[in-house]
């Protein structure tokens, strides 16, 4: 199964919002630098489905807001 994720940075507030058809948007607090954002989102998306982080592998998109996730 394959997520796609909107990520959205430096945010006062970190929560995931579900959208259409496996479609999130993830709101983080951390920078996107030295991959601590991709990290972050990876950890509010495994707490959020119920699911282990080692799991989910982002699989396009480490460098820009709009990423895919595949879920193994």
């Amino acid at each position: 199964m394959f997520l796609k994720v909107k990520a959205i940075t430096e945010c006062k507030k970190e929560e995931v919002k579900e959208g259409k058809e496996n479609c999130f948007s993830v709101f983080v607090k951390e920078k996107a630098e030295q991959g601590k954002a991709n990290e972050r989102i990876i950890e509010l998306l495994s707490l959020h489905l119920k699911i282990p982080k080692e799991k989910l592998v982002i699989v396009k998109g480490r460098r820009g807001r709009s990423k895919i996730i595949k879920v193994y």
